[in-house]
């Protein structure tokens, strides 16, 4: 089964990579641009990385005891080596979505590569030092965000300021999935 997922996996990879190759050729043989077709080129190599990230870290179990829980939580998740920019976007949208109640008990921002001592201005945040997920994302400087169901992660996504209706749109349809509140 595991075999046929890398297998179906790396199908996909494929093909993101012979689309993007498409395009990027077809932008590349053309002599003038609009800024429409770049931005909208962009935007569409966006989208699928966010889709390959997701594909290849989706259902990846978590071997760090701090992380084993019951419940789903939403993580955000970055390193020392994330851009300070990126970082307080991501940290915004997810204010601005949810109330500082859920913020409390339903988020949790994991922090890695910084050391022990390390102090953090969201109390609810995990520091796991050196350690890693084992995800493809491990070794970049970009923050993501992801579900923790069942100790596996789900629904992977990369924030980007650029795209914010994206990141909106993602973080308001996880609230609604996992974490709706009854009135």
């Amino acid at each position: 089964m595991k075999n046929i997922i890398i297998s179906l996996q790396f199908v996909l990879l494929l093909s993101i990579l012979a689309v993007s190759s498409v395009i990027l050729y077809r932008m590349l043989s053309e002599k003038s641009i609009s800024d429409w077709e770049n931005e909208h080129f962009i935007e569409e190599v966006y989208m699928q990385d966010n889709i390959a990230a997701s594909v290849l870290c989706d259902n990846s179990s978590i071997a760090i005891e701090e992380l084993k829980m019951d419940g789903p939580r939403f993580v955000c998740y970055y390193s020392s080596q994330s851009c300070a920019a990126c970082l307080n976007y991501a940290k915004g949208r997810i204010k601005d979505i949810f109330s500082k109640i859920e913020e409390a008990s339903d988020v949790l921002y994991l922090a890695c590569d910084y050391s022990a001592n390390e102090e953090f201005k969201e109390s609810n945040t995990i520091n796991i030092g050196r350690k890693k997920l084992g995800i493809s994302l491990d070794n970049t400087s970009l923050v993501c965000f992801f579900v923790i169901v069942d100790n596996k992660i789900e629904h992977l996504f990369i924030p980007d300021r650029n795209y914010g209706k994206y990141t909106d749109t993602y973080l308001k349809q996880i609230k609604e999935r996992y974490f709706k509140t009854e009135d």
